[in-house]
């Protein structure tokens, strides 16, 4: 049974020119009122990686293998 986290990266706001999404060059990210600290955001192009990286961001840094994981992006 798989366990499901919910994690929200705060301040980002997906800005749309046509179909390109620009995303910020840092995100906070953090679990309910738990900040986490800042993902590296800058090299990435669209939502899928940001999700990725962000998901990766939270196992390389804390050790948590992240899977089935509801992300939040508010």
């Amino acid at each position: 049974m798989a366990t499901t986290r919910a994690f929200i990266a705060r301040d980002i706001e997906w800005e749309t020119d046509g179909e390109a999404v620009r995303l910020p060059k840092r995100v906070r990210v953090g679990f309910d009122d738990i900040a986490l600290g800042e993902c590296d955001l800058s090299t990435l192009e669209g939502r899928k990686d940001a999700t990725m990286r962000i998901l990766g961001w939270i196992s390389d840094r804390y050790g948590w293998l992240v899977r089935d994981c509801d992300l939040t992006l508010a």
